[in-house]
């Protein structure tokens, strides 16, 4: 998984460092087709990948499905707290979208400063998460995913402080949003079977994609209290992920405990 999160960082930044330049040469238009070109190319590369097979299930179709609709998940103790987490957490993530017109208004409307600052922030994540693999394979899912909202808690409503462009920049470059995917990633796994792995894993993708559409709600505060009161006041959700996040961990640590 951390190489994973490497290569996709390193994809970002040579993504976000040509912005600037195609931009210039080409016109709005010209990313666009820029983009379409590239995934357009993504089909050919999974033409060459040849993936295992999967293991088949033995529950007939009908119930499987079934399972699938109802608001029960074959998970350890814990595991609804960990999707609150989860919610709370991408809805901040995205309550927060803002910022990037802060990063974009402090460097002087430059696309192009624009692109290297994200790209800098992506390679330094990078080049971060592969160092720290031995680590996050010791913290595990769950402690990475705790510790990285912990940051996020204190990093993010910072951003609504903050105008001078220099600090804004070093606070855009820490690297807390590969720890984060990580963590959002691996977490479930501690939570089921792997018989079970992919409901617990679609639970959790459900939990993110509402948290990101709830988000939007960032974008009405900033309209009617102001950008930088919105981001401030991102401290709520990402305080009350945080706050589950930490219910988890202990539901966990009773959960070690009765089993050894």
């Amino acid at each position: 998984a951390t190489y994973f999160a490497f290569v996709g960082s390193i994809g970002w930044a040579i993504g976000v460092s040509l912005m600037g330049p195609v931009e210039n040469a080409l016109g709005p238009s010209g990313v666009f087709l820029t983009c379409l070109c590239v995934l357009l190319a993504f089909p050919l590369v999974l033409a060459f990948y040849r993936e295992e097979e999967l293991p088949r299930k033995d529950e007939p179709l009908r119930s499987y499905v079934m399972l699938t609709f109802m608001p029960r998940f074959r998970a350890e103790r814990g595991f609804g707290f960990l999707l609150l987490g989860v919610f709370l957490s991408w809805l901040g993530l995205q309550w927060t979208s803002t910022a990037r017109v802060k990063l974009y208004e402090l460097l002087g409307y430059s696309k192009t400063l624009v692109g290297l600052t994200w790209a800098a922030s992506s390679i330094i994540s990078a080049f971060t998460v592969l160092a720290a693999r031995r680590l996050v394979e010791r913290l595990g899912g769950l402690r990475t995913l705790l510790i990285s909202i912990a940051c996020y808690t204190v990093v993010m409503p910072s951003l609504g402080l903050i105008w001078d462009p220099r600090a804004f920049v070093v606070l855009w470059l820490l690297p807390v949003w590969p720890f984060f995917n990580l963590g959002y990633v691996l977490s479930p796994a501690e939570f089921s079977r792997e018989d079970y792995r992919g409901e617990a894993m679609g639970a959790n993708e459900v939990a993110k994609n509402v948290g990101v559409l709830l988000g939007m709600l960032g974008g009405l505060v900033a309209d009617l209290l102001g950008r930088e009161v919105a981001l401030v006041l991102s401290a709520i959700p990402f305080g009350l992920a945080l706050a589950f996040a930490i219910t988890c961990y202990y539901a966990c640590k009773v959960r070690w405990r009765k089993a050894f």
